[in-house]
């Protein structure tokens, strides 16, 4: 995966990588891509949220803004020159299962709005590395039923609004 990726070639080992994760919380970027009056949402292939629409986005590397990470991992994951209007919020999130195996997950995330830095063509422009982590993405005005609890606060509270029941 990506992930792995990363950790081999430009962080830290894996193993230890996977300690820290067992022992401490990761800051992490989660990404509200404005798009025609909605926002960005894509279908996560690997654990957290395995298999759950979600909000692109990662880790934080050392020495690097949540502003500037926000942008990188919009280029990174979504081939997707973006700017940052503003930050929506901080959450203390914990999942059941993470990334290599984790039990107990630990992240605090700041979520940030973004908006394209070009106009938006109606589709991503390139995906980068978003095959490996995503299965499926959509452009979605209103917050749906059934999706993760997390995904639902964190939406709600950047003000976008719930589906209506039938």
């Amino acid at each position: 995966t990506l992930l792995r990726k990363m950790v081999n070639k430009n962080f830290i080992p894996e193993k230890l990588y996977k300690t820290i994760l067992e022992k401490m919380p990761i800051v992490c970027v989660d990404l509200i891509i404005a798009i025609d009056s909605g926002f960005l949402v894509v279908k996560r292939k690997n654990h957290p949220a395995k298999n759950q629409w979600w909000l692109p986005g990662g880790r934080v590397n050392r020495n690097e803004s949540v502003h500037e990470a926000a942008v990188r991992k919009a280029r990174q994951e979504l081939g997707l020159e973006a700017r940052v209007l503003r930050q929506a919020g901080v959450y203390d999130l914990r999942f059941p299962r993470g990334p290599l195996g984790i039990k107990n997950l630990h992240n605090i995330d700041f979520v940030l709005v973004l908006e394209p830095a070009a106009k938006w063509l109606g589709k991503l422009v390139s995906v980068g590395d978003y095959d490996k982590d995503y299965s499926d993405w959509k452009i979605s005005r209103v917050i749906e039923h059934g999706w993760h609890p997390y995904l639902i606060t964190i939406l709600k509270d950047a003000g976008f609004k719930m589906t209506e029941r039938n």
